[in-house]
């Protein structure tokens, strides 16, 4: 079953209207893959998730891809941005999950190219969950922590997102979890 179409239709209206709003100030665009969950509590894990990795679902494939604009006058420093992003990925119960939000980012370059980052944003979500298969939108704070590179012309970064159980965004009902992801920007 897939979400109201209403509700699609206005968060993609959102994401629309928050891409090309400032495009000019946009320095940097980044490119979410996004790829694995961990969850942490084997009870609250999804044992019967189709893209599981392990038989207990401990960790979980979550394929899927997101946009996003850093508001830095140059992508090769450092220093606090602002930062917008959206996207979907496939959810533990193999379901599209979107979320859209924005935040700020803070980019600290600790040895020639090799810098790492905190990205701590307010999103909104619509997801559904194992359980209920209707879709329903929530917010949620999102938080994640990365390592990257720069390579001259686009940057590279490894993330891992904490996210609590229960925090809304019908993800984490079962466990705490980590989330994971690479983003290149340019």
């Amino acid at each position: 079953m897939i979400p109201h179409l209403k509700i699609i239709l206005i968060m993609a209206l959102v994401l629309i209207i928050g891409f090309i709003s400032k495009p000019c100030l946009a320095r940097e665009i980044d490119v979410n893959l996004f790829g694995f969950s961990y969850h942490f509590d084997k009870s609250g894990a999804f044992n019967r998730a189709p893209l599981r990795l392990d038989d207990a679902g401990l960790w979980v494939f979550n394929p899927g891809i997101g946009l996003g604009y850093d508001f830095r006058k140059n992508i090769h420093t450092g220093g606090l941005s602002a930062i917008i992003d959206g996207g979907f990925f496939q959810n533990c119960a193999n379901s599209p999950f979107f979320y859209a939000g924005a935040g700020g980012r803070y980019r600290k370059f600790i040895y020639k190219k090799l810098y790492v980052e905190a990205n701590l944003m307010g999103i909104l979500t619509i997801g559904n969950d194992w359980d209920d298969k209707s879709y329903r939108p929530a917010a949620m704070p999102f938080a994640n922590f990365g390592a990257g590179y720069d390579f001259g012309k686009f940057l590279t970064t490894f993330s891992v997102g904490y996210i609590p159980k229960g925090v809304g965004g019908r993800i984490t009902n079962g466990t705490d979890m980590l989330f994971m992801d690479m983003t290149v920007s340019f």
